[in-house]
This record gives structure tokens, sequence and C-alpha cells, in this order.
């Protein structure tokens, strides 16, 4: 996932829904060792999703890895996993995000300020 990337489909975006989040983290790119390790040189898409897990949770590597080792979980049961993580730390920021853009008033005013 990029955020430089043209197509929506290569990035989170704030306001997607959550079964866009599942889809997208479903359809990210990884290859075919089914284990969850990190290795950002040989294995960055699976790496990549570690390290937005890191990000949303302050977890360390090792621990995301070895937390799905004891899971028993391959990449696509730590997808759904991570996507459940997204969409739980997003869905505040999408709900005010959706209910700013229908208030006018606060759109007007804050276009007026700058």
């Amino acid at each position: 996932m990029s955020k430089s990337e043209a197509s929506d489909k290569s990035r989170i975006n704030l306001t997607d829904t959550p079964e866009q989040i599942r889809e997208k983290v479903k359809k990210s790119v990884t290859d075919l060792t089914s284990e969850v390790t990190y290795d950002p040189v040989n294995r960055p898409g699976v790496s990549n999703l570690i390290g937005m897990h890191m990000a949303l949770t302050d977890s360390f590597v090792e621990d995301i890895v070895e937390e799905s080792y004891l899971l028993a979980e391959d990449t696509n049961l730590y997808k759904q996993r991570l996507a459940d993580i997204i969409i739980a730390k997003l869905s505040p920021i999408r709900a005010e995000i959706l209910k700013l853009n229908t208030d006018k008033g606060y759109l007007l005013n804050v276009l007026q300020s700058g």
C-alpha cells in the first residue's frame, strides 16, 4: 500500500468504509509464503503490513510475529486481524470527518478563516 500511488486501491483512506478497508487489506500484495514474518528485503509486502500494525498499536515487530505464531495465523488470517485493527483505529476519525462534512456552517467558517 502506498499513499503516493494514483490508484485508490493502493492505500487506505481515512474515509474508507470498514468493507473497503477489509477488501484493500485482503488484496494487499504479499508472497506465497504463508508464515507471518518480518523481512523487509525478501518479504516487503507482509513486512509493510506489520509496519502498519506496529504504527497503529505501538507494538514491537517481535511481539506481532510471535502473536501470529501463537494464533497459528497464515498471512490471510493475519490480514483479517490487521483489518480489524485498522477499522477500530480509523472508525472514530471517519465518523468525525463525515459529521464535519455535513456541517455547512462549520465548513463555511473554516473556509472564511483560512
